[in-house]
């Protein structure tokens, strides 16, 4: 998992300096950069959480779903807006960015619980 949300970041920096040549607006850029990172800091998290040291099984794989769910809800709409200027997905975002918000209060708990 880490490795192909790695893969997608590379991915994600090479349509970045691609939309930086094409002249996109700021926002649309910096919304690719905000996505981006957020893609570098859940791929970081993934492997945290992975090669830790092991929280309870139902905690780690609560923290795993909702990181996936919080990656694909708050960065795909960013993403499609930095692609297309179409914002007609951003009000996912709100619950993506919950979604990442819980998954690591989820795995800190996980994490306490296992101590």
């Amino acid at each position: 998992m880490a490795l192909a949300t790695a893969a997608l970041t590379v991915g994600g920096h090479a349509l970045e300096w691609t939309l930086r040549d094409l002249e996109a607006g700021p926002g649309r850029v910096s919304s690719f950069e905000l996505a981006a990172i957020t893609h570098v800091g859940t791929g970081l998290g993934m492997l945290l959480i992975a090669v830790g040291k092991q929280p309870e099984g139902r905690w780690y794989i609560a923290s795993m779903i909702l990181l996936w769910a919080g990656l694909v809800a708050f960065c795909g709409p960013l993403y499609y807006y930095g692609l297309t200027g179409s914002a007609s997905g951003m009000t996912l975002t709100m619950g993506g960015f919950s979604c990442l918000i819980l998954a690591w209060i989820v795995a800190a708990f996980g994490f306490l619980r296992s101590a």
